[in-house]
């Protein structure tokens, strides 16, 4: 998986992660991740066939996560 920063967001590195796999235990983690932070875009299905979310954590950490189930 790769992505980018688009140029309205500042790029901080080591203040964002990435997760894909196939386990369906991810979409418990996105949820524990939302848990006192601000979801970005909900974890729902996308066009490419994946569940996708965004977040940022409740210390300031940028999360997305894309389950290939």
């Amino acid at each position: 998986m790769a992505s980018n920063t688009p140029d309205e967001m500042p790029y901080l590195p080591g203040n964002n992660v990435t997760i894909s796999g196939d386990d369906v235990r991810l979409r418990d983690f996105f949820t524990a991740l939302a848990e006192g932070g601000q979801v970005t875009l909900p974890m729902e299905k996308q066009m490419w066939g994946a569940e996708f979310g965004q977040l940022t954590g409740k210390f300031g950490i940028n999360w997305m996560v894309n389950l290939n189930a």
